[in-house]
């Protein structure tokens, strides 16, 4: 798959930064064995602290568990984006990215989307628990996800 060893030299080589990337890949081609070779080739080529395919890479942070930072092939002398990782829940030594994959369309619909009719809802509710969690407000937050 030439398109895609061009385009992530093109990523490692003239983009600036190394925090996040993303790749939209349609799910039929995903499944083609050369182009699932190709990007898995990629993910270990690409220099970014998070590779996302059909997912916002900022997921990666929200997740709360995920290493998160720019790529460890950082230095003082060419910092881009970083030195270290924030979060690491699981305290993993010797992290190189972090990787979230996951379908081109998503359900429930994320109340990040700008579009989301929920998100009025929902936000508030999901703030309100991050001030004081308990898992008593678990039930209301989730239907006001689901319904």
């Amino acid at each position: 798959m030439d398109f895609v060893r061009t385009a992530t030299a093109f990523m490692n080589d003239r983009m600036w930064g190394t925090l996040n990337t993303t790749l939209v890949v349609h799910p039929k081609l995903e499944k083609e064995p050369s182009v699932a070779r190709a990007l898995d080739q990629a993910v270990v080529e690409l220099r970014y602290g998070t590779v996302s395919f059909n997912h916002w890479p900022a997921l990666c942070y929200a997740f709360g568990t995920m290493p998160w930072g720019g790529h460890p092939s950082a230095t003082l002398k060419n910092i881009q984006s970083g030195l270290g990782w924030v979060h690491n829940t699981y305290m993993l030594g010797g992290v190189d990215k972090s990787v979230v994959r996951g379908p081109l369309t998503v359900s429930p619909y994320p109340i990040w989307f700008f579009d989301n009719p929920k998100t009025a809802k929902v936000a508030p509710a999901a703030a309100n628990m991050e001030a004081a969690p308990s898992w008593l407000k678990l039930p209301g937050l989730l239907a006001k996800v689901l319904f």
